[in-house]
């Protein structure tokens, strides 16, 4: 082994080096060679960007794979890209940018995804199916009779974290739900709750009926797999062999979506869930972190609302080219509903001129409005350019939703607001001219000013805007127009 190698078994490999290496190899093929060769370098480029690697792991071609069956890549493209990636790979240790070890794990992983074949690559649940899967959870309250049962016993085993169903069909009741309900906050313990309500009867100890006290657990097992097959076909979803396997393949899917890596969820369940064979060309990992996931797979369940995420942009990138990279793929991706990059007016004089312009208060965060499930598919197109943060702040971990309120504060403190932001209490008066204000944000935080003039609402501006006087310290007057959300009244009388 050369020195070179040793030292690559030894200091992690920069991942833009590596890539650079691949797509150099990639071009001196020949033409028709190169083509294919290059799109498998993109692919894995786009992936890294995507969750923000920057150093190559021994997880990482596992990683991409499933990441690849997970967005429809087929299998026979998903086998060539491996081929490919085994090839350049071998290269590299040549080269002295990949270890004979990092050889090896590639080696093997393109061995299993031949000798597995289509088998692996089976999956479970369509991108279609799935989406009336989470209606049909989101109307649970609105099912009637067993396909209510079936349904409720499915949202608990999710909410759960992809536990048997048959287990909490056959041991939960009016004591132990409690349980159930103090590990959940918010949404989902509020689900929980209703579930009990809809299910539970005073004369009865168990909260699904299901004759639990007259049936062993063979029998029970059997009512619930029907349950969930009565409801798979009158609802047009799919169910995988039984209940289990069908509760951890949705569980599995909607966990990819919100961005968790395949060594999580296969710590989640402890094995390579039947339903999910893709998951078995990976190692399991018992120090994988888990950070937030179970609450983030239940938002998308029961609402997967639109949320604000902090987008930092790489050096030297602007906002602009974001954006534009954005409309390029604009069939493919859901682009941000909004994306606020609040700025502050700064004066400067320029001999006898007083000249404004503008500039950001953080200079590469910009802050953007999207569904959870719509982050990943939008940093696999632009994350050479920006990436988002995550929940752990480490690259893979889920990406990391701002919480409302202090997402508030940051506005209030800065006094510039995003659209759907409106801090304002409730029953605030409404200052008219003449009347003493305080100004709660921005440079004048704490100045008390007298309103001179109420400018009405616009489309541009979708609050009041009031022109102030503010007197200094020193005795100078000062003309400022502030946006209402940055007011309140002094309770003092002009």
């Amino acid at each position: 082994m050369t020195e070179l190698s040793q030292t690559a078994n030894i200091q992690p490999i920069e991942l833009t080096t590596l890539i650079d290496f691949f797509r150099s190899k990639a071009e001196s093929k020949t033409p028709s060679t190169a083509k294919s060769y290059i799109k498998a370098i993109q692919s894995l480029s786009s992936y890294c960007r995507s969750k923000n690697f920057t150093i190559f792991s021994k997880s990482l071609p596992s990683d991409w794979l499933i990441f690849l069956w997970a967005n429809g890549t087929t299998y026979k493209t998903a086998l060539l890209y491996t081929d490919i990636l085994a090839s350049l790979s071998k290269e590299a240790v040549s080269d002295g940018l990949l270890s004979e070890v990092d050889l090896e794990s590639i080696a093997t992983l393109r061995s299993r995804l031949r000798a597995e074949g289509e088998r692996l690559w089976m999956e479970p649940i369509t991108d279609a199916a799935l989406e009336r899967v989470l209606t049909l959870l989101r109307l649970a309250h609105r099912q009637q009779k067993d396909v209510s049962k079936a349904t409720d016993i499915l949202l608990l085993a999710l909410l759960e974290g992809g536990v048997s169903p048959v287990k909490i069909a056959s041991s939960l009741t009016r004591d132990t739900i409690s349980s159930y309900k103090e590990r959940h906050q918010g949404q989902s313990g509020e689900a929980i709750k209703e579930i009990g309500e809809r299910n539970q009867n005073p004369r009865r100890k168990y909260i699904f009926d299901l004759d639990q006290s007259r049936k062993t657990p063979a029998q029970i097992e059997r009512e619930v797999n029907r349950l969930f097959s009565e409801l798979g076909k009158q609802r047009n979803i799919p169910i995988i062999a039984d209940a289990d396997s069908t509760v951890k393949a949705i569980w599995s899917m909607l966990a990819l979506r919100v961005g968790a890596s395949p060594a999580t969820i296969l710590a989640r369940f402890g094995k390579v869930p039947a339903s999910m064979p893709i998951l078995s060309l990976i190692e399991k990992n018992d120090r994988v972190e888990e950070t937030s996931l179970q609450e983030l797979v239940n938002a998308t369940i029961l609402d997967n609302p639109k949320k604000w995420f902090a987008m930092k942009l790489r050096p030297h990138v602007s906002l602009e080219e974001v954006e534009s990279r954005m409309d390029i793929f604009a069939r493919e991706i859901t682009r941000p509903s909004e994306i606020f990059y609040p700025h502050e007016e700064i004066a400067k004089r320029i001999g006898k001129k007083l000249v404004f312009r503008q500039r950001p208060f953080i200079a590469d965060v910009a802050f953007i409005r999207s569904r959870q499930t719509d982050i990943l598919p939008l940093f696999a197109k632009i994350g050479d350019l920006a990436w988002c943060y995550t929940v752990s702040g480490k690259p893979g971990s889920p990406y990391a939703a701002i919480s409302p309120i202090e997402f508030n504060r940051f506005q209030i403190a800065i006094g510039r607001f995003s659209p759907d932001i409106d801090p304002r209490p409730l029953n605030t008066i409404t200052p008219n001219p003449g009347e003493p204000v305080i100004l709660i944000s921005g440079p004048f935080q704490g100045r008390e000013a007298i309103v001179e003039e109420a400018i009405p609402e616009t489309t541009d501006s979708p609050t009041i805007i009031y022109r102030l006087k503010i007197v200094a310290d020193n005795g100078i007057e000062w003309r400022v127009k502030t946006d209402a959300r940055q007011l309140r009244p002094s309770g003092k009388t002009a």
